[in-house]
C-alpha cells in the first residue's frame, strides 16, 4: 500500500470461488489490513468507495446467490 496514490483505484485480479454447497442469500465480501511486521489490524481512518465494518475490515461488495 506505500505505493499507492491519494484517490487511485486499485483493481484486484483475486477471483472468489463460490462452491456450489452456498445457501441462497446475500455476502458480503470483506477485506482487512494488517501490519506484516506485527501481524496486527491496521485502522482504516477513510474508507473511499467501501463501507467500514466494526472489525478493522472494508466491507467492498455484497453479492447475492441464487439456487
Amino acid at each position: 500500500t506505500s505505493n499507492w496514490q491519494i484517490g487511485e483505484v486499485i483493481v484486484d485480479p483475486y477471483q472468489l470461488s463460490i462452491p456450489t454447497t452456498t445457501p441462497a442469500g446475500n455476502y458480503q465480501i470483506r477485506v482487512g489490513f494488517y501490519n506484516p511486521t506485527t501481524n496486527a489490524r491496521i485502522p482504516i481512518t477513510e474508507q473511499g468507495r467501501a463501507e467500514q465494518d466494526n472489525l478493522g475490515g472494508l466491507i467492498i461488495r455484497t453479492v447475492q446467490v441464487i439456487e
